[in-house]
C-alpha cells in the first residue's frame, strides 16, 4: 500500500481546529499505527496490549487494538488516514480493532469496539464501502455506510473494568444524524435506519425505532462540545486565518463542507444543555443534501409522467381538502424541464402549470411558492427522493393541488415477503396539518377540530407495514397500522382523542397492480363537558398514473403518498358526533394527504401469542342515548400471526344473570384487526366493531404525573385502549378511550401455597362527574398472603380519590372483593418465568355525582 498523502479532518464539525497532521501507510498489524489523535481534552488516557498505561495527547499515535479510555473530563478525537473520526465524549472506552485503508482503489474498513459511554462517527472512505464501517457495542453490532451517527451507551458499561461510565439520562440508542444508513444487529434482532432524525433505542432485551428526542441531541451536544478554555490539545488556540489556510475544505473524502456549519460552543461551568436551534440544523443538513447531490442542480434534462390531484367541488362532496373523484380533479400529464429550473406541465385537456424540476437524491423537503394554476397562487412543499419520486404537496390557503410522479415499485411481492417491520415517517398535511409533541404527524386528523389542544404530549406512530407471506389470501401481501393519541389535561379541563389506521399492502383492480387500502377510526372528547366523536373512512395510496397502476414507489418501496380513495366520488374521512353531546349527529367529511418515507426497518418482535388466546379484564364509561354508565369486565383476544390479525370481545361483568347482554364490544379482521407482534397491534373498528390499540404504538407519558408510559415494570403484560360507535335498535351504544389488560394468568395449580407478595403499578380509566368525562390515572398497591388465600387491593390518587377493598382468592387464581361503592376483580399472571409474578385486574367505584372504571396493573416486589 502506499503511503498516504497528507490529509486533515474538518475538525469544525465537532472541534476547533487542531493544526494541520501527518498520517502513514496504516497496514493492519498488532501494534501499528492506524491513526492519530486529532483533538484531545485532558483525562484521556491508552491502554496498550502490553498492559502499558499512557496519557493521550494531540497527535499521538493510535495504534491496532488500543484501548482508548477517558475520564470526566476527557474527549477525544480519533482521525483515521481515509477521513473517518470518532470523536470519543467523556467516561468511554473505544478500541479500534481493525482497519484497512487502499488509496488507490478508494476503500476503507474499519472494525470498532465501543465497550462503554458514548460517540460521534463521521464517516470517510469507510461508510462509502459496503460493509466498511463496523461498530461493535454491548447492545449490538452497528453498521454505518455514508452517515453521521450517534452510539450511546447510557450506563451499559458502566461497572465494567476501570473506572466509571455510561450516562444515567438516557437510554442506550444509536441515532442517524445525517446520511444513507446505519443498522443495528444483536442476537438475530436486525433494525435498520435510512432516514435522519430516528433512533433505535434498547430498552432491556427490546429494540425499538423511533423519533430521536431533543434529549439526545441535546445531551450529545453538551458532552462533546468541550470544556470552556479547551483547545483539543492545541500548543496555540487556532484563529480563522489558520483555519482558512489549512485547505480544511479540499479534504474528508474529497467532500466540500456545508455553508455555514456551526462550531458547538464550549461546555458551560456547571454543565448545562445547550442544543443548535432547529432551523439552523435544517439549513445545514439542506447544504449537506445540495453538496452531495441530493437535490441539486445537474443540469439534465428530464420528463416524468404526473398525477395532478385537485379539490373536489363542495357542491360534489368536497371541500375540506377531499380529492379526486372526477375527471376534473384527477388528471394526468407530464412534467418537463432540466433540473434545478423551472419546469413545465402539461396537464391532459390543454392546462399547463409550472413546477420547479429537481434532480434524484436522498429524501428531501423543499419549499415551493407562486404556482399558478386555475386562477389561483399555490404554494407548499416538495417532496424528493430517489427514481423519480417528486410529490409537490401544495394549497392555495383552502384547497389543495398535489403533482406525482414516481417509479412504481416492479416486484412488490417479492419486496413485501419479508416479515420485517417497515417503518415509513408521514409528511404533515399542507392545509390543516396535526404534529405531536416531537414533531411527528397526527395524520387523517381533522386540523381544526384539533387546533386548539395541547399536543405537547401527544404522541404519533410510523406507519408500520410488515410482510405476512402466509397469508390465506394471496392478494394480500403485507398488513399496516399507524396510531396516534393525545390526552391534553386533566379532569373536567381535559381533551382526548385517539386517532387508528389498519389496512393491507394489496393487490388492487384486476392485474398486477398493488397498493396501500386502509380504514380509519378512533374517536375523541375534545371538550370534557361535552360529547365524542366518532372517527371513519378510507385511506388509499395514490399512483402517479391514475387508477389501477401500481401506488407504491421506489426498488425498495420507498415512497407511497396517502390520501382519501380516489376511485370513490363520495369517498372522504368522516368524523361523526355521537348522541352524547350538543352535535349529536351531526357529520365533518374532510381528507388529508401525506408523504410516506420509507425511514427504518427490523426484525419483528415475538409472536408468542400466535395461536393462543388470552384473558383478561377491560372497562369502559358507554354512552347509550345521552346516558353514561361506568362498567367493568372481562376480555379475551386471541392471535393469528400467519394472516397477522387478532380478535378481541368486550364483556361487562354479569349483573342481571342474562349472559347475552353482557357483550360490550368486538373487533376482528372484518374489523381491521392487525396484529405486527406482542407489543403492536391495532384494529380501527368499522363494520360495527370496536377499535382496539396496544399501549406501546402510544407510549403517551400519563402515569406519575405525565413522567411515566409505563403501567408498570411488566412487559410480560399487555393493556391498551379500545373505543366504539355500534348502531343498534336502542341507538348508538359509544366508547370513548376504554381500557384493557391482558396476560398469562396464572393456574390455580401453579398458585404458591405459602409467603405473602407486594405489588405495585398504575391504575387507568374513566371518570364520570357531573357532565364531565375524562381519563384518569393513580397508584396500585397489592399486598397478598398465599397461605390465607387473602389480601388487599387499593388505588391512590386516582382523580383525587382513594379506594380499595380486601380480597379473597380461594381456589382460584381470581381474586375478588367489594368495600362499599368499591368492587375489584383481578388475576396473578405468570412472567414466563415465576408464577404469580404480576396482577392484573378492572375497577368501579363511586361516591356521589363522581363515578369511575378502570384496570390496574402490578408487578411483584
Amino acid at each position: 500500500m502506499r503511503p498516504i498523502a497528507d490529509r486533515v479532518l474538518a475538525a469544525g464539525l465537532a472541534f476547533a481546529l487542531a493544526g494541520p497532521m501527518m498520517t502513514a501507510s496504516l497496514p493492519v498489524l498488532a501494534a501499528t499505527q492506524v491513526g492519530v489523535t486529532s483533538a484531545v481534552n485532558p483525562e484521556a488516557i491508552s491502554h496498550g496490549a502490553d498492559g502499558a498505561t499512557r496519557t493521550i495527547t494531540l497527535g499521538e499515535a493510535v495504534i491496532h487494538n488500543e484501548e482508548i479510555s477517558t475520564g470526566d473530563g476527557g474527549l477525544v478525537q480519533i482521525l483515521l488516514a481515509d477521513g473517518t473520526t470518532f470523536t470519543v465524549g467523556p467516561r468511554s472506552r473505544l478500541t479500534i480493532d481493525s482497519y484497512v485503508y487502499d488509496p488507490d482503489a478508494g476503500t476503507a474498513r474499519v472494525t470498532a469496539s465501543l465497550s462503554k459511554g458514548f460517540m460521534r462517527f463521521i464517516g470517510g472512505r469507510t461508510s462509502k464501502t459496503e460493509g466498511g464501517a463496523t461498530i461493535r457495542t454491548p447492545i449490538g453490532t452497528a453498521g454505518i455506510r455514508g452517515a453521521v451517527v450517534d452510539i450511546d451507551l447510557g450506563r451499559l458499561g458502566a461497572n465494567n473494568g476501570r473506572g466509571e461510565g455510561g450516562r444515567a439520562g438516557t437510554p442506550p440508542h444509536v441515532s442517524l444524524i445525517f446520511g444513507a444508513e446505519v443498522t443495528l444487529e444483536a442476537r438475530g434482532v436486525r433494525n435498520r435506519l435510512f432516514q435522519a432524525g430516528y433512533s433505535i433505542v434498547v430498552d432491556g432485551g427490546r429494540h425499538k425505532v423511533m423519533r430521536t428526542p431533543p434529549a439526545f441531541l441535546r445531551a450529545m451536544q453538551t458532552y462533546l462540545a468541550g470544556r470552556p478554555g479547551a483547545r483539543g490539545g492545541a500548543p496555540v488556540a487556532p484563529r480563522d486565518a489558520m483555519v482558512q489556510a489549512s485547505g480544511v475544505d479540499r479534504h474528508n473524502s474529497q467532500s466540500p463542507l456545508p455553508a455555514n456549519v456551526p462550531v458547538p460552543q464550549p461546555r458551560p461551568e456547571p454543565p448545562r444543555e445547550r442544543v443548535a436551534e432547529t432551523s439552523r440544523i435544517e439549513g445545514i443538513e439542506q447544504a449537506a443534501r445540495e453538496a452531495s447531490g441530493g437535490g441539486a442542480s445537474t443540469g439534465q434534462a428530464r420528463t416524468d409522467a404526473v398525477r395532478v390531484l385537485t379539490s373536489r367541488a363542495p357542491g360534489d362532496g368536497g371541500g375540506n381538502g377531499i380529492l379526486g373523484g372526477s375527471a376534473e380533479t384527477d388528471r394526468t400529464g407530464a412534467l418537463s424541464g432540466i433540473e434545478g429550473k423551472s419546469g413545465a406541465v402539461t396537464v391532459a385537456g390543454g392546462e399547463t402549470l409550472s413546477l420547479p424540476v429537481y434532480a434524484d437524491g436522498a429524501f428531501s423537503a423543499h419549499a415551493v411558492s407562486g404556482v399558478a394554476y386555475g386562477g389561483a397562487s399555490y404554494s407548499g412543499t416538495a417532496y424528493v427522493g430517489q427514481e423519480g419520486f417528486r410529490a409537490y404537496m401544495l394549497s392555495d390557503g383552502a384547497n389543495p393541488l398535489h403533482v406525482i410522479s414516481g417509479k412504481p415499485t416492479a416486484d412488490v411481492a417479492s419486496l413485501f415477503s419479508s416479515r420485517q417491520i417497515r417503518h415509513y415517517s408521514l409528511s404533515a398535511d399542507v392545509l390543516a396539518p396535526v404534529l405531536a409533541g416531537d414533531g411527528a404527524t397526527i395524520p387523517f386528523a381533522y386540523g381544526p377540530a384539533l387546533s386548539g389542544i395541547d399536543m405537547s404530549g401527544a404522541v404519533s406512530s410510523d406507519l408500520l407495514v410488515a410482510g405476512t407471506p402466509d397469508n390465506v389470501n394471496p392478494d394480500i401481501l403485507a398488513k399496516a397500522l399507524q396510531v396516534s393519541l393525545v390526552i391534553a389535561g386533566t379532569g373536567a379541563s381535559q381533551s382526548s382523542a385517539i386517532g387508528v389506521t389498519t389496512g393491507n399492502i394489496q393487490r388492487v383492480g384486476e392485474g398486477g397492480a398493488y397498493g396501500l387500502r386502509a380504514s380509519r377510526g378512533g374517536s375523541e372528547r375534545l371538550d370534557a363537558g361535552d360529547g365524542t366523536a366518532s372517527y371513519s373512512g378510507a385511506v388509499t395510496s395514490a399512483s402517479s398514473a391514475g387508477s389501477g397502476a401500481t401506488s407504491i414507489f421506489g426498488s425498495n418501496g420507498q415512497n407511497m403518498v396517502l390520501t382519501n380513495d380516489l376511485d370513490d366520488a363520495d369517498a372522504a374521512f368522516t368524523n361523526t358526533y355521537n348522541p352524547d353531546g350538543s352535535l349529536a349527529g351531526t357529520t365533518v367529511d374532510f381528507a388529508t394527504a401525506h408523504v410516506a418515507n420509507l425511514v427504518s426497518t427490523e426484525t419483528a418482535g415475538a409472536k408468542s401469542y400466535d395461536g393462543r388466546t388470552l384473558t383478561g379484564y377491560s372497562s369502559a364509561a358507554v354512552s347509550v342515548l345521552g346516558t353514561t354508565v361506568v362498567k367493568a369486565g372481562t376480555t379475551t383476544m386471541a392471535f393469528d400471526a400467519a394472516n397477522g390479525t387478532f380478535s378481541a370481545t368486550f364483556f361487562q361483568f354479569d349483573t342481571d344473570g342474562n349472559p347475552y347482554n353482557d357483550e360490550l364490544g368486538f373487533t376482528d379482521s372484518y374489523g381491521g384487526a392487525v396484529y405486527l407482534d406482542d407489543d403492536r397491534f391495532a384494529s380501527s373498528g368499522g363494520r360495527n366493531r370496536a377499535y382496539v390499540v396496544s399501549a406501546d404504538l402510544t407510549p403517551a407519558k400519563i402515569f406519575d404525573g405525565g413522567t411515566s408510559a409505563a403501567i408498570c415494570t411488566c412487559s410480560y403484560l399487555k393493556w391498551g385502549w379500545w373505543g366504539k360507535a355500534e348502531s343498534g335498535e336502542g341507538g348508538t351504544s359509544s366508547v370513548h378511550l376504554g381500557n384493557w389488560v391482558i396476560g398469562d394468568v396464572t393456574d390455580n395449580l401453579e398458585m404458591p401455597s405459602s409467603g405473602t407478595a407486594t405489588y405495585t403499578g398504575h391504575a387507568v380509566g374513566t371518570v364520570v362527574n357531573g357532565s364531565s368525562q375524562y381519563i384518569a390515572t393513580g397508584a396500585l398497591s397489592a399486598s397478598m398472603d398465599f397461605a390465607a388465600r387473602a389480601g388487599n387491593v387499593s388505588v391512590s390518587d386516582f382523580d383525587g380519590h382513594a379506594f380499595g377493598s380486601d380480597v379473597s382468592f380461594a381456589g382460584s387464581s381470581t381474586f375478588a372483593g367489594t368495600s362499599g361503592a368499591t368492587s375489584i376483580t383481578g388475576s396473578f399472571v405468570n412472567d414466563g418465568a415465576s408464577p404469580a409474578q404480576g396482577v392484573i385486574g378492572s375497577f368501579t367505584t363511586s361516591e356521589g355525582s363522581w363515578s369511575a372504571s378502570g384496570i390496574f396493573a402490578g408487578d411483584r416486589n
